[in-house]
């Protein structure tokens, strides 16, 4: 999900993935940066003061949770799944789509805070370089499979009626009503395209600078999409946005001085805990038939990014695990090349082996998608993500207004 998948991590717009030699990786989770080096030094269960959550350009640990939901993904999608439906690995799209409310919506706070006001072009150049590629190479790789090579004949009439939705960004159309759709994986991204295209205009053009005009729209309208899915036929189509609405509304409780202080006693490792363990009970609680559970899932992960952004828990300590932390880097090509991996194993590993030859062809689809990720990581995606960045800068530069940089 791109920010279902972003690389970009920085809550400042404009900074790149490699951070500067005055950022030191520390062992709670986080990168710090010079600006807190003055401080008194806290006691490492204290949760940061606002000041200092303010300083902070890269939340590791967030990374990490970003790995988690894409290896739930991935689960979702192998062969045999039926075995693993228990682990309800669809929920990693639930905690994709809070981390791209609280994300963005940090990334034009901090925009907001330093500038007077958000710049719309450059957002949406920076998401354009971010995203586009790579999903436009995916659909065509998909196209030469499906069109030319005609390697799913049985789903190849799908394909052709899906595939306008494909191109226009109405991903969510075929997921949820053709089903069982070649890339069919991919609709997620047409509603974080959506967010993407609205959240900026309503959040910081029409309502700009109003904190409590803010968290109210974006509660009411969590409601109001919970309440869709409830009790109306269409309210589907809309459900996955109160997802996103609740990072949104994260995002915007944190900016606020007094808020955070109420909200950073949730940070200490004791409560972090119980929270994760509290997340951990909704998600397995999570009820297709009931789409409230999955809305409350999102609110207990919400919780979650607190005590990861603002605390040194233990699971704050095991998110920023470097493997964990590399794989979250490249979760957005993950996400939308996973199948093909999965597939292409699949081939090779006989159904006949059973369970253990399910497992077999999950672990070499997922090595297969990590590798092939990992290249396009290092040679599309960071260059396109910095040509992106340095047209918005550009675009800045002209207006006469300096980059942004949190805090």
């Amino acid at each position: 999900m791109s920010d279902l998948a972003s690389a970009e991590q920085a809550l400042a717009p404009g900074n790149t993935s490699a951070r500067a030699g005055s950022e030191a990786a520390t062992g709670n989770g986080r990168v710090s940066n010079s600006a807190t080096a003055g401080r008194v030094p806290r006691a490492a269960s204290e949760p940061l003061a606002y000041a200092e959550y303010r300083d902070e350009r890269h939340f590791t640990a967030l990374d990490g949770l970003r790995a988690v939901s894409v290896l739930l993904v991935v689960l979702a999608h192998a062969r045999g799944r039926e075995d693993w439906l228990w682990i309800r690995g669809a929920n990693g799209v639930t905690v994709f789509f809070v981390l791209s409310g609280y994300l963005i919506t940090t990334l034009a706070l901090r925009e907001e805070a330093v500038r007077g006001r958000i710049d719309l072009g450059a957002f949406y150049l920076r998401r354009t370089f971010r995203i586009l590629p790579m999903y436009y190479l995916t659909l065509a790789i998909y196209c030469v499979l499906v069109l030319v090579v005609h390697a799913d004949p049985v789903r190849h009439d799908k394909f052709v009626h899906a595939l306008p939705y494909y191109l226009t960004y109405l991903q969510e159309w075929p997921h949820l009503v053709l089903k069982n759709v070649p890339f069919e994986l991919s609709w997620s991204l047409g509603i974080e395209e959506k967010f993407y295209l609205v959240w900026p205009v309503l959040g910081f053009i029409l309502l700009r600078k109003h904190f409590g005009l803010r968290l109210v729209t974006a509660v009411t309208l969590a409601a109001a999409c919970t309440a869709a899915a409830c009790f109306t036929s269409w309210g589907k189509f809309v459900l996955f946005y109160a997802h996103i609405l609740i990072g949104c509304g994260l995002a915007v409780l944190l900016d606020n001085p007094a808020a955070f202080a109420r909200l950073r006693g949730l940070a200490r490792p004791v409560p972090a805990m119980m929270i994760t363990g509290l997340a951990i009970a909704a998600h397995f609680s999570t009820d297709a038939a009931r789409p409230w559970t999955h809305v409350l899932f999102a609110a207990v992960v919400a919780l979650v990014l607190i005590g990861l952004v603002a605390g040194s828990s233990p699971v704050t300590r095991a998110l920023a695990w470097p493997p964990l932390v590399w794989l979250g880097g490249i979760s957005y090509g993950v996400y939308l090349f996973n199948q093909l991996g999965l597939h292409a194993a699949m081939r090779v590993v006989p159904v006949r082996w059973g369970l253990a030859g399910d497992a077999l062809a999950m672990a070499l689809g997922l090595a297969i998608t990590l590798a092939v990720c990992q290249v396009l990581h290092r040679y599309l995606e960071i260059p396109l993500m910095r040509y992106g960045r340095a047209l918005a800068k550009q675009r800045k530069s002209v207006q006469g207004c300096a980059p942004a940089t949190a805090g």
